[in-house]
C-alpha cells in the first residue's frame, strides 16, 4: 500500500479527478499496450498503406520503357522487399504507440514533490544522510510541517555533524512535542520514534514502539525490532524467538541467521560495536512518572524532561545532548539551552556552536547580568561569543529597533539580514509564524 497516493479503498474518501483517475490506469495501460502491440501496430500500418495510395498518373512513352526494364526484376525479389518494409513500419509504429501512451499518462500524472518525498525516506532508510539534506532543499514548505520530513531532515543533519550549525536552515516545527512525533500514517508514527528511541538509548520506550508495530504490522521489520531490542536488553531465549522466525524473512532473514550465529559464539555479543553503544548509553533508573505529562483524556511524553535525564544520567551521549538543546531551541526555552552550556565540554566542538550562541545572545539581551564585556571580547557565563554571530546579533537588534519589536512587518528584512539562523526562528515564533 504506497503511503504516496490515495488507496482505491479510500477512494470515497478522495475527491475524484482526472489526474487520479488516469494514474490508477497507468499500469494497466502499459500492459495493455504490451499484450495487444501487435495487432495495433499492424491497425497503424494498414491506416498508413490507405494513405499512401494514390491515383497513377499518366505516362509517357520513356515511362513505358523503363517499366519494361524495371519488370526484369525477380517476383520473390520484390515480394522479400515488401515484406521487410512492411515489418519494419509495423515495429516502428507499434514502438511509437508503446512509448507513447505510458509516457504521456506519466507525464500528466507525475508529482514531483511525491517523488521527492520518496527520495527522502529511502535515503533516511539507507543512512544516506547528505542526499536527504539535498532532497529536502526542494520541498515547499507545506511538506515538512505534514509529514516525516523534519524527523529524517534533523537525524541527517544530527548524522553528518550540522544539526547545531544549520538546523534553522530548514523549516522547523513549533508545539511542544517538535521533533519526536508525527503526522503521518500510523506506521510512520511507530517507525521512526522507535527506531530513533533505540539509536538514543531510550530502549524501554523503542520496546514499547516496536511491541506496537508488532501488533499492527506484523512484517519482518517488526521482528527484527523486536529481535534488536532484545539482544541489547540481554534477554537472549526471547531475541532467539524472534530471530528464528525471522530467518524465513526474504529481507531480514540473512540478518537474523548471522545473529543466530554471533549468540551461539558469543551470548553477550560483546564483540558488537552497534549493540554495545547503545547498551552504553540506556538509562539505569526507571524515569517515566519524570518523563509523563498527564492530562485528563490521557498522557504524553515529556521529551524534554526524557532526554534532561538521560543526560543526567550520561552526559556525555552526544545525540541525547544535541536533541535536547534542538528541542529546547524549538519550543523557545532559552534557560535549559543556556544552561546546558558547561556539557559542550564534553563533545569535540571547535567553538560554540552558532545557534547555541544565538540562543544565549536571545537570552542574555532579556536578563540582567549575563552578558560582560570584556576587553578580549563579548562574553556569556565565561563563554566568549563569536564575531560572526555578534555582526548577526547587531543586525537583529537594529532592525527589531526600527520596527518597534517583534512586528510582522519586518519578516522581509530579517530574512535578507539573519534568514536561516536561530535569530530569525525566534523572531518568527514571537511573531506566531514560526515553522
Amino acid at each position: 500500500r504506497n503511503y504516496q497516493s490515495p488507496a482505491l479503498d479510500e477512494l470515497r474518501e478522495v475527491p475524484l479527478s482526472w489526474q487520479i483517475i488516469l494514474f490508477y490506469c497507468y499500469f494497466p495501460a502499459c500492459a495493455a499496450v504490451v499484450v495487444f502491440r501487435q495487432g495495433i501496430a499492424r491497425a497503424a500500418n494498414s491506416f498508413w498503406q490507405s494513405v499512401r495510395v494514390t491515383k497513377p498518373s499518366r505516362k509517357t512513352g520513356k515511362d513505358r520503357k523503363r517499366d519494361k526494364k524495371q519488370k526484369k526484376v525477380s517476383h520473390e525479389e520484390s515480394v522479400v522487399e515488401q515484406s521487410s518494409a512492411f515489418n519494419w513500419r509495423r515495429w516502428t509504429a507499434g514502438t511509437i504507440l508503446l512509448l507513447t501512451l505510458p509516457a504521456a499518462i506519466g507525464l500528466y500524472t507525475l508529482d514531483r514533490n511525491t517523488k521527492t518525498l520518496s527520495k527522502i525516506q529511502y535515503c533516511s532508510e539507507h543512512q544516506m544522510w547528505n542526499d536527504v539534506l539535498v532532497n529536502a532543499r526542494r520541498l515547499p514548505l507545506s511538506l515538512y510541517l505534514s509529514s516525516y520530513v523534519n524527523h529524517d531532515v534533523n537525524l541527517a543533519l544530527y548524522h553528518t555533524g550540522q544539526m547545531p550549525y544549520e538546523m534553522f536552515l530548514y523549516p522547523q516545527t513549533k508545539p511542544y512535542w517538535a521533533i519526536f512525533e508525527f503526522n503521518d500514517l500510523p506506521v510512520q508514527q511507530i517507525i521512526k520514534p522507535c527506531d530513533l528511541y533505540l539509536e538514543l538509548g531510550r530502549v524501554g520506550e523503542a520496546e514499547h514502539m516496536a511491541m506496537e508495530l508488532l501488533d499492527m504490522q506484523p512484517t519482518g521489520g517488526a521482528l527484527k525490532r523486536m529481535a534488536l531490542v532484545k539482544m541489547i536488553k540481554g534477554q537472549i531465549p526471547a531475541a532467539t524467538v524472534f530471530l528464528n522466525v525471522l530467518q524465513d524473512d526474504m529481507v531480514w532473514g540473512r540478518w537474523a541467521q548471522e545473529y543466530l550465529q554471533r549468540l551461539a559464539k558469543d551470548p553477550e555479543l560483546s564483540s558488537d560495536p552497534e549493540i554495545q553503544r547503545i547498551r552504553g548509553l540506556m538509562i539505569t533508573e526507571d524515569d517515566l512518572e519524570q518523563t509523563t505529562i498527564y492530562f485528563p483524556d490521557g498522557s504524553k511524553s515529556n521529551y524534554v524532561a526524557m532526554l534532561h535525564n538521560q543526560l543526567e544520567q550520561n552526559g556525555r551521549n552526544q545525540m541525547a545532548f544535541e536533541y535536547y538543546m534542538a528541542q529546547c531551541l524549538v519550543i523557545g526555552n532559552l534557560k535549559n539551552v543556556v544552561d546546558a552550556f558547561p556539557l559542550l565540554d564534553n563533545f569535540s566542538y571547535p567553538s560554540i556552536p552558532p545557534v547555541y550562541e544565538e540562543a544565549a545572545m536571545i537570552y542574555g539581551s532579556v536578563t540582567q547580568g549575563e552578558i560582560e564585556e570584556r576587553p578580549s571580547g563579548v562574553f556569556f557565563r565565561d563563554y566568549k561569543i563569536s564575531e560572526p554571530t555578534l555582526a548577526r546579533c547587531q543586525s537583529f537588534m537594529e532592525i527589531l529597533r526600527r520596527y518597534d519589536g517583534f512586528n510582522k512587518k519586518a519578516e522581509p528584512e530579517i530574512a535578507r539580514a539573519v534568514g536561516g539562523s536561530y535569530f530569525h526562528y525566534f523572531y518568527l515564533m514571537k511573531c506566531g509564524d514560526a515553522r
